[in-house]
Parts: C-alpha cells; sequence; structure tokens
C-alpha cells in the first residue's frame, strides 16, 4: 500500500482546494476588524497614518498568492508603523496574520524558519518601542502568541497534506479496480471469444463435409445422401445447442446459482473421438482406447485438454491428409498431449489478417491459462502439436 504523504525531503506548498478557503477568510475578518479599529481610535487620520493603513490592507490582500512577500512587508511595517505613530496592534497583529498564513501555504521547515524569524522581531521591537527585558511576561506572551501562530498554521498545512494524499491513495484505488475491472472485462471477452470458436468450428467443419458429400451423391447415391443431410442436420442442431447455451450464459448470471450449462470435459473425448471419426478422419490413439486421466483433475486442466484436442483434431481434418495420430500421457506431475498429422499435399488455410489461425491463439491462451506449455512443430512432412500441463498447479 502507498504511503498516505509522499515520502519527499521538502513538503510542497499547499494552495487551497476551494476558492473560499475558511481560515484564509476568517484572517480576512480579523484584518478589517483591527483596520476599523485602528481607524476608529486615529479619527482623523492624517496623510501618513492613511497611507500606513492602506499598505497594510495591500499586504493583508496579497498575502495569498505572494505568502513571502506579504510576510517581509508586515516585517518592515512592524519597525515602521511604531516609528511614525507610535501604536504597535497594527502592526504586530499584521506580522502574526501574515504569519499564519504563510505556514498554512508553505512546508513545515519554511513556517519554523519564518516562525523564528518573527518571534526574533517582535522581542526586538517590543525592546527597542516599548523597553520591554526579554524576560518580561510581555515579551514571552509575544513569543506565545507567535509559536501558535506559526503552530497553528503548520497544523493546517499538515493536515490538508493528509487528506490530499487520502483523496490521491483514493483515486489511485479507483484507478487500479477500473484497470481490473478492464483487463477482466478483456479477458471474459476472450474467453466467450475462444468459446465461440472452439464449439463453432468442429460443427461447421462437420457441416462442410457433410454437404460436399450430400451433393456429390445426390445423383448416384441417394441414401448416403440422405445420411449425409442427417448429419449436417444433427451437427446444426448441436451447433445451435452450444450456441444457445453460451448466449444464455451471457444473457444471465445465474452461474452462481449452478444453472449454468455443463462445459466440456475429458469425460467426452469417446464421443469427440467419434465426432471425427464420422467425418472420415483416420484417428488412431495411442494404445489403442481412449487415454487414462487421473481422477479429480483441475477443471481449468480438464477443459483445456478437451479443447486442445477438439481444436487440433479440427484443424487437422481440415487441412491434413485423413490421418492423426493422438498421443495423451500422465505422468505423476505433468499430462502430455501430442497430435500429430501429416500436412495435405493441397489444401487452404483460412488466416487472419496476421497470417495465423484464431484457432492456435485461442490455444495458446488457453493452455497458458491453465498454466501449461504449447509447442506447435510445423513442417512440409508433418504437423506436430503438443500441450503439456503440469498437474498440481491448480490444487
Amino acid at each position: 500500500m502507498p504511503p498516505l504523504v509522499p515520502a519527499t525531503k521538502e513538503e510542497p506548498a499547499i494552495r487551497p482546494r476551494f476558492r473560499w478557503d475558511v481560515w484564509q477568510l476568517f484572517l480576512d475578518v480579523v484584518v478589517l476588524l483591527v483596520v476599523a479599529t485602528e481607524m476608529l481610535q486615529r479619527a482623523p487620520l492624517d496623510p501618513v497614518e492613511a497611507a500606513y493603513l492602506a499598505v497594510a490592507v495591500i499586504i493583508a490582500g496579497a498575502r495569498r498568492r505572494f505568502p513571502v512577500s506579504a510576510l517581509g512587508g508586515s516585517a518592515v511595517l512592524a519597525f515602521l508603523y511604531p516609528l511614525s505613530t507610535g501604536e504597535h496592534l497594527l502592526a504586530w497583529c499584521l506580522l502574526q496574520i501574515c504569519l499564519l498564513s504563510f505556514a498554512i501555504i508553505k512546508p513545515r521547515n519554511q513556517a519554523i524558519v519564518a516562525t523564528v524569524s518573527v518571534g526574533v522581531i517582535l522581542l526586538i521591537n517590543s525592546g527597542l518601542w516599548l523597553q520591554m527585558p526579554v524576560v518580561d511576561p510581555m515579551s514571552l506572551a509575544l513569543v506565545a502568541w507567535t509559536a501558535a501562530a506559526g503552530g497553528v498554521g503548520s497544523a493546517v498545512h499538515s493536515q490538508r497534506g493528509y487528506v490530499q494524499a487520502l483523496e490521491g491513495q483514493a483515486q489511485r484505488a479507483e484507478a487500479t479496480r477500473r484497470a481490473i475491472v478492464e483487463r477482466e472485462l478483456v479477458e471474459e471477452r476472450l474467453r466467450i471469444a475462444r468459446e465461440l470458436h472452439d464449439v463453432m468450428a468442429h460443427h461447421i467443419a462437420a457441416i462442410n463435409v457433410h454437404a460436399g458429400s450430400a451433393e456429390a451423391n445426390l445423383a448416384s447415391n441417394q441414401t448416403s445422401s440422405l445420411q449425409s443431410l442427417q448429419r449436417i442436420r444433427s451437427a446444426s442442431g448441436e451447433a445451435l445447442r452450444e450456441l444457445q447455451a453460451i448466449l444464455k450464459v451471457l444473457r444471465t448470471s445465474d452461474t452462481v446459482s449452478g444453472t449454468a450449462p455443463p462445459v466440456p470435459d475429458s469425460s467426452q473425448l469417446d464421443s469427440l473421438f467419434n465426432s471425427f471419426r464420422a467425418l472420415g478422419l483416420e484417428l488412431q490413439l495411442s494404445g489403442g482406447a481412449s487415454p487414462e486421466l487421473p481422477p479429480g483433475m483441475p477443471a481449468a486442466i480438464d477443459l483445456a485438454l478437451y479443447r486442445v484436442l477438439q481444436e487440433g483434431l479440427t484443424n487437422a481434418h481440415k487441412h491434413g491428409d485423413g490421418k492423426t495420430v493422438v498421443d495423451v500421457r500422465t505422468g505423476q506431475e505433468k499430462i502430455t498431449v501430442r497430435l500429430v498429422n501429416k500436412p495435405a499435399t493441397t489444401r487452404k488455410r483460412v488466416r487472419n489478417a496476421d497470417g495465423q489461425g484464431f484457432g492456435l491463439i485461442g490455444m495458446e491462451e488457453r493452455v497458458a491459462a491453465a498454466g501449461g506449455q504449447l509447442r506447435i512443430t510445423p513442417s512440409p512432412d508433418q504437423f506436430v502439436l503438443e500441450a503439456v500441463f503440469p498437474l498440481g498447479v491448480h490444487e
């Protein structure tokens, strides 16, 4: 978790967040009261006194935008005003007001220096014009007054910095949350795209093969054409059911309650192999029978294994010479799925704009999501697809 306050050697100056700052408005009211009191007590004003009061108002008005200049001007006025008028209240109050405003705006180290400087100025001023010793209670009261003004300003500055840091942390947390949501949405779109591809590619391939067979045998062998049409109807119906299941998941939020349709897994491999054999693919299984897989496999690996075999066999049927060898080996630490087929002499490949099939991209993403690795070795003589899933990764 990031720190609440930035760990910098010097705190940045903090400007009021709102146009109307309560503390500064309070100080404005104090300035007006002090100036009004001074005007009433010294009425009628001579030109010099009126000029000093005008300068005091200008300094007070400039303290927000130019805190350093205002503090310096008020310090000079603290020496000049008693010299001309013999009064100290206006000059001392203005100096303290500028100090408080300075401490609110500037970093703590600068506020400390300003507080000490103002305290020294007031001690010198009181000793110069009022002949008060340093240990006099009035002198000590001036020091306490100065320390209180600087301390209150620094406390307000720190509190505002803390609030700003909290707001920044909240904004970063919100940005992080939005980034997570956006990433999850992207991942969900990719998952849906993979599911649609994996579900539809096999059935569309089956429909394509049987439609071609029905067209070729329509005149000479109506029985074969009828069987092909029946298989087209079966494949299209299955594709429609699976597509509706996916759309149902997208339109509802019932997955939590357990009403979502089941996803395919390794228990349906026999049905998958038979569907490809029905398409005319000569499928050879290592060991001559369906692979024996360990019970209780993680769901991510189970689904990924099924989809890799489905997509691999679809590609072999579309682009191969009609023969495929499937080898599924289970070890103590991993499951290896290997498909080997020979590319057809003439073939058409459906590619995206970058020249790579979406099915291979989907397989890579699916295998990686299950913690495995996918290796594809194409060559003119044979096409080898190998996926390795480590057992125990998702336990």
